[in-house]
């Protein structure tokens, strides 16, 4: 079965044998620790890049940003409004500790060993450099 976008791999089937042959799979290139990085150093390297949080806002999908804002963001015209994680209500604070104890539930049930990224991945080709990702735990 051969994909309709060229630009996204496909899955080849061996017809007379009904094997399928995955699509090259990539390593991502490790652009940056980030496990002694600021909070300001971690949201420059951001700038470098489309991450997967940007995704919804740069298809014009993200109802709190849009893509126009997200270009002042990428382009250093804006600065990014990250709220303070030391608040107790706010998302970002409950999402970074919950973090640790979703990924130990996940392993304890699945017997899947997870560890902690710390660190910007970023695509390998240089002609998709743009893509970034930053992983809280990979699964091993």
């Amino acid at each position: 079965m051969q994909s309709s976008n060229p630009s996204l791999p496909s899955l080849h089937v061996n017809r007379s044998a009904q094997t399928l042959i995955p699509p090259k799979l990539f390593t991502a290139k490790r652009l940056v620790n980030t496990k002694h990085m600021s909070q300001a150093e971690w949201l420059e390297v951001r700038k470098q890049g489309i991450g997967s949080s940007d995704c919804a806002a740069a298809c014009g999908l993200n109802p709190y940003m849009s893509m126009f804002e997200l270009w002042m963001i990428k382009t250093g015209r804006l600065m990014q409004s990250i709220e303070d994680e030391s608040q107790g209500h706010a998302p970002l604070y409950w999402g970074k500790q919950l973090e640790p104890l979703v990924a130990e539930y996940y392993s304890m049930h699945t017997n899947n060993k997870v560890r902690r990224v710390n660190a910007v991945l970023q695509h390998p080709e240089p002609d998709k450099y743009f893509m970034l990702a930053n992983l809280d735990h990979s699964v091993a």
